[in-house]
């Protein structure tokens, strides 16, 4: 199945990265933006779609996700995303992180706090949304793909 990542589309198509797209228009055009191009990519055949974290936020997307998708929550701490995030560690699917200068909602203040933060108001919604949770950390890549293979079987 081809692989879709959200963001990049998102940012493909209004030619403005996450982060200018925050700046200029603010959160909620984003998230409009957001809702837009998941209603695109999953009105189309089967595909691996990643989402950023807040893609959730929406009640919309949150329905989409649960009547189109098989949504995989790749369940990692706060604590363990923010030490991935402030060194630019690595993804579970070993791609590069992203520094959180990159993510306009990681940009202020004590980055261990927001991820608390950003994590006690979505994690609900993962779980409300997950039809399967895989727990990721100190997984190797090919551990968590075996697991998702088992879970999906």
């Amino acid at each position: 199945m081809p692989f879709v990542d959200l963001d990049e589309r998102i940012v493909a198509g209004a030619g403005r990265s996450i982060a200018e797209i925050f700046r200029v228009d603010g959160e909620g055009a984003f998230r409009q933006l957001e809702g837009e191009f998941l209603d695109q990519a999953t009105s189309g055949g089967k595909l691996v779609l990643s989402t950023g974290g807040g893609c959730v936020l929406a009640p919309g997307n949150r329905r989409v996700l649960r009547e189109r998708c098989t949504v995989v929550w790749l369940d990692l701490r706060p604590e363990a995303a923010a030490t991935r995030a402030g060194a630019g560690g690595k993804k579970s699917d070993g791609r590069d992180a992203q520094a959180p200068a990159v993510r306009p909602l990681l940009a202020d203040g004590d980055l261990l706090e927001r991820m608390q933060a950003l994590d006690a108001i979505r994690r609900p919604l993962y779980r409300e949304c997950a039809d399967i949770v895989i727990q990721v950390e100190g997984k190797t890549p090919v551990a968590i793909v075996e697991e998702l293979h088992a879970a999906m079987d």
